[in-house]
């Protein structure tokens, strides 16, 4: 599940979605469930209202940007946590 923002209102809300995602997981039609562009504050309310957790987050991390917030509630709550980066950004960092 990625939180983005959309050009045009969506039909739902990313719980919505998340409910049909966990609907998804405990019918075996997925294997893991993860949401991708999270900050810390949507990390903690997902995790409120999620019957399963999130096997992975996905988000942007490289030198500069560390998201140290979204990677401590993963480590806390036992969440993989997978970082990617554009190579333009890496050629941004500070010398």
């Amino acid at each position: 599940l990625a939180f983005m923002d959309c050009s045009r209102p969506p039909e739902g809300t990313w719980e919505d979605s998340w409910r049909a995602l966990e609907w998804l997981y405990w019918h075996g039609r997925v294997a893991a469930v993860g949401v991708s562009n999270f900050d810390e504050g949507l990390m903690r309310s997902l995790l409120r209202v999620a019957d399963v957790k999130p096997h992975l987050v996905q988000n942007h991390m490289d030198p500069v940007h560390v998201d140290e917030a979204v990677r401590g509630v993963c480590r806390a709550e036992g969440v993989t946590y997978e970082a990617y980066s554009g190579l333009r950004t890496l050629s941004m960092a500070p010398s």
